[in-house]
C-alpha cells in the first residue's frame, strides 16, 4: 500500500513521468501541434531561449525521467506481490459469494421439491382414504335424524358451492350433518355466524364506493333465506 501511494502520488514517478516526456518533447519541438505550448503542470517550466541551452536542458529532462522510470520500475515491481494476493483474495471472495449463492439455490430447490413431494403423498393419501371416507360420510347422512335433515336443508339454500372440486355432495353433507346430530342430541343452540355483517369495508382499493351495493344485498337476501 505504501509503495502504491508512493508510486501513484501527484508528485510520484507516474505523473512524473508523464510531465517530464511532454516537457522533452517540447524542447526537441516533438508531438505536432500539441508541442506549440508548454505543457501544463503546477511547477514553472522555464524554456531557454538558446538552442544550446533548450539542448542542456533536454539531458537534465532525460537523466531524470531515467531516474524516474527506475523508481517506477522498482514500486511496480514491489507492487505486484500485493496487487496479486489483493487479486487471489478478491477472486477467492467472488467464489466464496458464487459458491454460496449456488448452495442457497440448491436449498431452495430442494425445500420446493420436499414440499412437492409432501403434498404429493398427502393428495395420494388422501386418495386412498377417499373412498372409505365417502362410504362413512353417506352412512352419516343416511343415519341422520329427521330433524338433522330437516336443518341441512335450510342451511343447503345458502351454503356456497364453488363451481369446481366441490365434494360437498360427496363428503361435506355426510361430515356436517354428523356435527349437527352432535349439537341436536345434546339440545344444544346452533349459532351461525356472518362474518363483518352488516359492516362494509370502506377502502376503495376493495370496494367502488363506501356505501352499500350489490354485495349487501345478496347478504341480505341470504339471511333472508335462512329466517
Amino acid at each position: 500500500e505504501e509503495a502504491t501511494q508512493k508510486r501513484d502520488a501527484p508528485t510520484g514517478p507516474r505523473n512524473r513521468i508523464g510531465v517530464l516526456v511532454k516537457r522533452h518533447q517540447f524542447l526537441l519541438g516533438k508531438g505536432g501541434k500539441k508541442a506549440k505550448k508548454p505543457p501544463p503542470t503546477t511547477t514553472s517550466f522555464f524554456v531557454p531561449g538558446s538552442a544550446e541551452e533548450k539542448h542542456e536542458l533536454a539531458k537534465l529532462i532525460e537523466a531524470e525521467l531515467k531516474d524516474q522510470k527506475e523508481e517506477m520500475k522498482e514500486l511496480t515491481e514491489a507492487i505486484k506481490p500485493s496487487e496479486k494476493r489483493i487479486k487471489n483474495v478478491t477472486g477467492f471472495r467472488d467464489f466464496l459469494e458464487d459458491r454460496r449463492a449456488a448452495v442457497e439455490k440448491e436449498k431452495k430447490i430442494a425445500e420446493m421439491k420436499r414440499i412437492k413431494e409432501q403434498k404429493e403423498e398427502a393428495a395420494k393419501a388422501y386418495e386412498a382414504k377417499k373412498g372409505d371416507m365417502m362410504a362413512e360420510a353417506q352412512e352419516t347422512w343416511n343415519n341422520a335424524s329427521p330433524m338433522v335433515k330437516k336443518v341441512m336443508g335450510i342451511l343447503e339454500t345458502v351454503i356456497y358451492r364453488g363451481p369446481y372440486g366441490d365434494e360437498f355432495d360427496a363428503l361435506g353433507r355426510g361430515y356436517l350433518a354428523g356435527v349437527l346430530e352432535q349439537y341436536i342430541e345434546a339440545e344444544e343452540e346452533i349459532v351461525l355466524y356472518m362474518l363483518a355483517f352488516p359492516f362494509k369495508s370502506a377502502s376503495t382499493a376493495k370496494t367502488a364506493s363506501p356505501y352499500p351495493d350489490l354485495a349487501e344485498v345478496a347478504a341480505l337476501q341470504t339471511l333472508g333465506k335462512l329466517l
